[in-house]
């Protein structure tokens, strides 16, 4: 979370300072911040329960709120703040996830289509984050507890953007270390979500 926020800060700062040096950073580069929904959070071991979507939404579970910034349309940073809720299943053994995330990554993007009104990109993402987590065991009520303070987050995606002041986006990551508390599986996760921008 302490990511996201320094983030704002700083580029709305920028947005409102009257420095002239700072003028130039208006047209190459712009702030903003988004939503995403995680579609499915998943272990290669275990199998995902359906969610409830409207659920997830209002109480901020399995969702992802973040800020970023593009830089001449193809390279981009982005931080964020993730909290997964969810029951997953392994040979009728069913398990409670709590997992909280707050990430730091950068973005290659390859334009694909560019047109007045829309375009649409192609991104990589590559970043860090750190993690914690607890799993119940809804058999035996144990519970396991397990905080990562650095592991690499990559993955890819695909953005469209309408106008210049909104986007909407579908992606998918990997978080390459593994968690103990979900017996040594890389979680992976797809997501979709909108945007707003705000330079």
């Amino acid at each position: 979370m302490k990511y996201l926020i320094i983030l704002i800060l700083f580029f709305s700062s920028i947005s409102n300072s009257n420095a002239g040096i700072l003028v130039p950073w208006n047209p190459v580069a712009k702030l903003n911040i988004g939503v995403d929904y995680l579609l499915k959070p998943s272990f290669s071991t275990y199998a995902h329960q359906t969610s409830d979507f409207t659920s997830d939404i209002t109480k901020f579970q399995n969702s992802n709120i973040y800020a970023g910034v593009r830089i001449f349309r193809y390279f981009g940073i982005e931080a964020g703040y993730s909290r997964i809720l969810s029951r997953f299943n392994q040979d009728n053994l069913y398990n409670d996830l709590s997992l909280k995330q707050q990430y730091f990554e950068g973005k290659l993007f390859i334009p694909l289509i560019s047109l007045p009104s829309i375009s649409i990109d192609g991104y990589l993402s590559y970043g860090n984050s750190k993690i914690t987590a607890s799993s119940l065991n809804l058999s035996s009520l144990d519970t396991q507890n397990s905080e990562i303070k650095n592991s690499v987050k990559y993955g890819y995606g695909v953005e469209a953007a309408i106008f210049g002041m909104a986007s909407a986006r579908l992606g998918t990551y990997v978080l390459k270390h593994k968690l103990d508390v979900m017996k040594d599986n890389k979680m992976h996760v797809t997501y979709c979500g909108l945007s707003i921008y705000l330079l």
